[in-house]
């Protein structure tokens, strides 16, 4: 799983929240959870409004595609509501606490109370790993807590480094991603496009060290979320030439290309390398590739990722050569994607026309419109001071048999 702290700008059914939120329709609080799980076809978190927050309500809601009927888990509620399903169980949270829905539901209260969540990440041996946006301490720190629960233990780690991007790798481990801030001589160059790079390691032994800093050799702007491909970050940076010296002034006009940034967590190498092939300058003045979140994936050793215009490109990671695999057949009308999500063999898209919501499947490997599912009452998650956020499948040969 992949996230940015900007992802909360862009969350499920946005569009239609606004529409259709006085939507007066509710879902039943199921008395069962783990059967809610075992019969569903797909899970949505569902966040609540900040305003609100903590009494605005949030917590899971399952659609069963066989049946058409939905129910719900209930919780205080949290920004951006991260989600995560693995190994046929269900691990989210809310202001108070992390869950995690297998046998049974099991709560794990936070040392910390926050609001702000920015993502949740399960190791192998089911130890689950969140991350909150703390904000500043009044000490001149801006703090992200790290709350670990172990064999049903929990701690809570402070990392002080900045934590724009974060993904896990292979291994286990947690990464976060940032450039280093410079404020030195009079022109502020925070945003300075050549700024060192780092990662944070967020887990195990959470770290406020800069691990594997490098000074890029490319003017960057914009780009990607970052994913790991087996032991490696990566991110695509879209690229202006070396002409332009104030690089206050660039503008997305100026994009000319872009560049592969990867970073090897077991050996520390950092390099860049000039993107090449179909589409490998991304950004034609305000058309950017999709910010959606999980708008980027990695599969082997290619990184997949949706263009503006719904092309599907992979990116080689060794040669960073892009390929067209395929395009996206969603229907005129649509404004955006909101959200996707990949399986093994699948990509899912969810997007809202004419106040539906429905859910697209492509086949990975031969590009095939495989189905396109209409989501009945999907407005009865809308309250209000609820909003869905994610999706994630839960029974793939369900949904798209039904």
């Amino acid at each position: 799983m992949t996230t940015s702290r900007f992802s909360g700008s862009l969350r499920l059914g946005l569009i239609g929240a606004l529409l259709l939120s006085g939507c007066s329709a509710t879902i039943p609080v199921t008395n069962d959870p783990r059967k809610a799980l075992d019969e569903s076809s797909i899970a949505i978190s569902i966040a609540g409004d900040s305003r609100y927050l903590p009494h605005a309500g949030g917590g899971v809601a399952f659609y069963n595609s066989e049946t058409q009927k939905w129910s719900r888990i209930k919780n205080v509620g949290v920004r951006n509501s991260p989600i995560v399903y693995k190994d046929k169980n269900l691990y989210f949270t809310d202001t108070n606490s992390l869950f995690t829905l297998s046998d049974k539901l099991h709560t794990y209260p936070k040392k910390t109370k926050n609001d702000y969540s920015e993502d949740v990440y399960v190791a192998d041996d089911s130890t689950i790993v969140a991350i909150d946006n703390y904000g500043g301490d009044g000490n001149g720190d801006y703090l992200f807590l790290v709350t670990i629960v172990k064999d049903g233990e929990v701690r809570e780690e402070r990392i002080k480094n900045n934590l724009l991007f974060t993904a896990q790798c292979a291994d286990g481990s947690i990464w976060g991603y940032d450039k280093i801030s410079n404020y030195e001589g009079t022109d502020n160059q925070y945003l300075h496009p050549r700024n060192p790079t780092y990662l944070t390691r967020v887990y195990p032994n959470p770290s406020n060290e800069k691990m594997f800093s490098k000074s890029l050799e490319s003017n960057t702007m914009e780009g990607s979320y970052i994913v790991c491909a087996g032991n490696r970050i990566v991110k695509i940076h879209d690229t202006y030439p070396q002409s332009i010296t104030d690089y206050q002034y660039a503008d997305l006009k100026d994009i000319d290309g872009s560049m592969l940034e990867v970073i090897n967590v077991q050996t520390g190498e950092h390099t860049e390398r000039q993107i090449t092939g179909e589409a490998n300058k991304r950004v034609h003045g305000k058309n950017v590739p999709s910010g959606a979140p999980y708008a980027i994936h990695a599969y082997g050793d290619d990184i997949w990722w949706v263009h503006h215009d719904g092309r599907i490109i992979s990116t080689n990671i060794d040669t960073a050569h892009n390929t067209v695999r395929f395009s996206l057949k969603i229907p005129e009308g649509v404004k955006e994607v909101s959200t996707y999500y990949w399986t093994e063999k699948n990509l899912y898209a969810m997007y809202e026309l004419q106040g539906e919501t429905y859910i697209q499947a492509y086949s990975v490997e031969s590009g095939e419109l495989i189905k396109t599912q209409k989501i009945p009452h999907y407005n009865a998650l809308l309250n209000g001071r609820e909003y869905p956020s994610y999706f994630v499948i839960t029974n793939e040969e369900k949904f798209l048999k039904n």
